[in-house]
Formats: structure tokens, sequence, C-alpha cells
């Protein structure tokens, strides 16, 4: 689900297409519009407002002036399956899939694996930070594109991680496979919750940090940067099925949450 620059709504369905809230009434796209392929898994917008949508099996697409333009393998990808996607702010396309990270750049692909520094060519998500660095999470690790190679950070083990985003103060929050959440500050992990298990983050403009995953979870300001005393538990909302949703868990399509 990502909301677009113009103030739409875009959701991506597995294997059901594309679809565009107006805020009115959906419109969907799939294979008789042009998308080859329907199994939606990421989303991201670029600074031309174009659409990218990563796919189950097609690769990734561009949507521009309502035609798509595909990306796959003949173009140079490694690997049609796409979990996700980040439109940088310096042009580029950098491409999530289970056997590299590929970078499209002015229709040329470059891809990266363990030889170029990667903990794993098994990627899992992606994350351009605020000072335009781009993170690797892998099923082995977290790795920094660094000149043109990626380095991986020693203090996080070897494990599946998902980076989900930032705070205020410029911390970068990582999901660790079965460990919890931890902030990154100086390449130094810091553990902040062992209970809680996000893809995806957002932060509201009141301060309030929203995180979704296996349950939808509400922070208020500075209650996830940990400025709280000795043996003093973590405090946060969570909301399940008892609140109104249909399902605890929220898809693992990237991203899975969006602030109107």
């Amino acid at each position: 689900v990502l909301a677009s620059r113009e103030g739409s709504l875009w959701t991506g369905a597995n294997c059901g297409g594309l679809s565009r809230f107006d805020g009115r009434s959906f419109r969907t796209y799939n294979e008789k519009d042009g998308l080859r392929n329907s199994c939606v898994y990421a989303l991201a917008e670029d600074a031309d407002r174009d659409l990218w949508i990563g796919t189950y099996g097609g690769g990734i697409f561009r949507f521009r002036n309502g035609h798509f333009t595909q990306y796959s393998k003949p173009q140079g990808l490694v690997d049609d399956i796409v979990s996700s996607i980040v439109a940088a702010r310096d042009g580029s396309v950098w491409i999530a899939t289970p056997k590299a990270v590929s970078r499209l750049r002015d229709g040329q692909v470059r891809n990266y694996t363990t030889a170029d520094g990667l903990s794993s060519s098994h990627a899992l998500n992606l994350y351009e930070d605020r000072d335009g660095g781009i993170w690797v999470g892998t099923v082995r690790g977290i790795d920094r594109l660094t000149g043109d190679r990626f380095a991986a950070v020693p203090s996080i083990p070897e494990v599946g991680v998902f980076p989900i985003g930032e705070d205020r103060s410029g911390g970068l929050y990582v999901t660790l496979a079965t460990k919890g959440i931890f902030r990154l500050e100086n390449h130094r992990s810091i553990n902040v919750t062992p209970e809680i298990g996000a893809t995806h983050m957002v932060e509201a403009k009141e301060g309030e940090t929203w995180l979704s995953g296996f349950g939808i979870y509400r922070f208020q300001p500075a209650d996830l940067q940990g400025l709280r005393g000795h043996d003093e538990p973590l405090d946060y909302e969570v909301f399940g099925r008892a609140d109104g949703l249909d399902a605890k868990e929220c898809s693992f399509g990237f991203p899975n949450s969006a602030l109107t």
C-alpha cells in the first residue's frame, strides 16, 4: 500500500492486480491493461511521480501516463521475483530479489551479489535513509552501500533482517528474525524490544510512530528511542482482532502501511 504525492492510494494484491483509490472508488489494473504479471509484492514512487511495481515472477514495471513498461530478465535482472523497491533520490531504482540486488539507472541494470559485499544475495527488504544511504536487509544480516560495494553491519547477527524506518533523530530501526526490534546508531545495535515483529514503520506529523507486522503497534514520541528508566517496560498500544481488524498479521508486501 502506497500513498502517492498527488493524494491517491495505490494497493497491490497477491495476483489480484494493482489498484488506485481516489477517495471514492477503486480502479484496478491487471494483464488486460498491460501489467503482464498481476502478483504485486512491492510499490514505490519516484521523483517524476512514476509508479514502480514489483511482482512475483514478472520483474518490475514502471507505470507512466497510463502505460506499463516491464523490466525483467531480458533487460538484465537476475531474478524476476521482486520483494522490495526503492526509488532513490538520485534517480536510480533499487530492486530486491532472492538472487541479487539490482540497480536500474538510465535504463541499465547493475546486479549486486555476495561478490559485491552483500552478506547474502537473497535480499529481503531495501531502505534509503534521509542521507541517501542505501540499506539492504538480507537473510544473513544488513548491509549498507559504500561507494559501489556493500558492507555488513558487524554488530548484527547473521539472521534475516528487515530495515523498517527511521525516527526524527536519525536512528534506523531494523527487525531481526526471532529477536525483535533494534536501533542502529553509528553502526552500534541497541535492543529496543524482543516482543514485536514489524516489517514497516511510519511516523505521523504529531510524532506518533506506527509499526506494522504481526499486528499494528502505536508508540508515542520518544518511546521507541529507549528514553525510559531501568526496568521500565516499553509503552505502546497494540491493535488486533479485538479492535476490528479481520486478521492480526499485516501483508508481507512492501510497504505494508501508508500515511495519507
